[in-house]
């Protein structure tokens, strides 16, 4: 990928997405690729983060020095639309069920006494962002989730059933999986890991959390990106429409 440079940027953390714009701006830097981190498009998530890039890129919002101002060639690659939709496409469906499918067999062969031959007494629970109330209708988030996990059991070879309230159906052996997570953070490494785990050895129950994608081979391929940089064209578009307040 050299010689790019990549640049990390944060909505409510350290390094600020607007503390790294203002940086670029400074450096004179005139084409960006805005790469999202979300597995599953969502107008809170990945809409609203390159919403708050392209005024900045479209010249509309000035660095804090009044330095680097005007156009920058801005494009986002998001990941896949399990819905049909026509972003651009960060990584593959069939990448993620790989990565997601491998992340998930190390994770139970960790529980203690698993035996493979009885994998489908193992319930996988997949774990994603709560949505919103609005989160209804034409909006995509949920259809996307359940679209990135239903070819992930079918990989897996297990059954796709919807259970709730484990502990008193005496489920004894449960992964957790981040479905909706491409790096591991507070989120999945305490609440998953630590919280969760507590509450489930309190039930009786064998709990094991796979990884996120983090440092996956499967996920970490440039060529998506590379190919996305050999594609700006222009000025790049606001994402897709935000749902109302």
């Amino acid at each position: 990928m050299a010689p790019h440079k990549a640049r990390a940027a944060f909505r409510y953390a350290w390094p600020y997405t607007k503390d790294c714009l203002d940086e670029l701006g400074r450096a004179g830097v005139k084409r960006a690729v805005a790469f999202t981190q979300y597995p599953q498009y969502s107008c809170s998530t990945t809409g609203s983060s390159l919403n708050v890039m392209w005024p900045w890129a479209m010249g509309f919002r000035r660095s804090k020095t009044g330095e680097g101002e005007g156009k920058v060639e801005l494009k986002g690659v998001e990941c896949e639309s399990s819905t049909g939709g026509s972003r651009t496409l960060a990584y593959t469906q069939s990448d993620s069920t790989q990565a997601f499918s491998r992340n998930i067999e190390a994770a139970l062969a960790a529980l203690p006494h698993y035996d493979p031959s009885v994998r489908s007494s193992v319930v996988a629970l997949f774990s994603a962002h709560s949505p919103c109330p609005s989160y209804t209708g034409s909006h995509p988030y949920v259809l996307e989730v359940s679209s990135t996990v239903s070819p992930v059991i079918g990989r897996l070879g297990n059954e796709s059933r919807y259970r709730s309230g484990l502990g008193r159906l005496g489920e004894k052996k449960v992964c957790l999986v981040p479905i909706a997570f491409i790096s591991d953070y507070i989120e999945t490494l305490f609440e998953l890991d630590h919280k969760y785990a507590k509450e489930a050895k309190l039930l009786g129950t064998n709990i094991a959390c796979a990884e996120s994608f983090n440092g996956s081979p499967v996920f970490a391929r440039a060529d998506p990106a590379a190919a996305h940089l050999k594609e700006i064209k222009g000025m790049g578009r606001y994402a897709s429409v935000q749902m109302g307040l």
